[in-house]
């Protein structure tokens, strides 16, 4: 799993393609997304803390247009398990869009 998120040809398989991917401490990951004609949402990330198989830690924000919509810390921990859990960041539950999947736990 350390490795969808830390590579950049298999985290395109799952995540939008980066603009700019530097998976290092300090380092930088941004992207702009957004349909033909509408608006644009900015994701500008840059990595706090890796510890290889174990963490990923990175702050990042989001812009839509010209408006910071959203500044965030998030943490990503990789553990051993027989099953697969999700549970979703606050920014997920109290972020502009639909939440209704994510209290579901339908994603």
């Amino acid at each position: 799993m350390f490795a969808a998120w830390s590579n950049r040809e298999t985290k395109k398989n799952w995540f939008q393609k980066a603009n700019e991917f530097d998976f290092r401490v300090g380092g930088r990951e941004s992207m702009k997304i957004g349909p033909p004609g509408g608006p644009i949402f900015t994701f500008a990330a840059r990595y706090q803390e890796i510890v290889p198989d174990q963490r990923i830690v990175y702050s990042y924000t989001m812009d839509l247009d010209e408006i910071r919509i959203l500044a965030s810390m998030t943490t990503v921990e990789f553990k051993h398990s027989s099953g697969f859990r999700y549970d979703p960041p606050l920014d997920l539950i109290c972020s502009p869009w639909p939440v209704a999947p994510y209290r579901s736990g339908i994603f």
